[in-house]
């Protein structure tokens, strides 16, 4: 499956033919590396029932990422911590990007939640923090593409030169 997407992600991430290679070395290692745990979970609970597992759950996650064509992209030391499953420093707040088209319904559904926005120097229409009672905070940035997925307002988010894709 995944040598079968390669062309697609080199062409849509703008990616030179040496990393695209390292994703396949990316891919391969903790496939090879988890293979004796498959093999032992499929001693423990069958083959047959991994297998459908497996589906299932493959299944699942096609149809949430086939359903979910506007998902708002996340950032900042969440991701982070997120990927790695622990907290790796404090943070406080969450930074989400979202087409600026979607400012008003994002907003709208925060503070029906009990958020408000906190003023700051540097806010503005594309860029400003929502928080709550309890002090969670919410760093919204937006930004608008033209066809070829160029910023042309909003916030010049380096994490989407060439990904735009992800907001679309």
């Amino acid at each position: 499956m995944f040598s079968v997407a390669l062309p697609a992600l080199r062409k849509g991430f703008r990616m030179e033919a040496d990393l695209t290679a390292w994703l396949v070395t990316a891919q391969s290692l903790p496939f090879m590396m988890l293979m004796p745990l498959y093999g032992r979970m499929g001693d423990i609970f069958s083959r047959k029932r991994l297998l459908i597992f497996g589906i299932i759950v493959y299944l699942a996650g096609t149809i949430v990422v086939m359903v979910a064509t506007n998902l708002p992209l996340f950032d900042g030391g969440w991701g982070v911590d997120a990927l790695l499953g622990e907290q790796t420093r404090r943070n406080s707040d969450l930074d989400i990007v979202v087409k600026h088209k979607d400012v008003p319904r994002l907003t709208k559904l925060f503070e029906s939640r009990g958020y408000v926005e906190i003023p700051r120097d540097d806010s503005w229409e594309c860029n400003f923090v929502l928080a709550d009672e309890s002090g969670h905070e919410v760093d919204v940035h937006s930004c608008t593409f033209d066809a070829e997925g160029n910023n042309i307002y909003g916030v010049p988010y380096s994490i989407l030169c060439g990904h735009t894709h992800y907001l679309r």
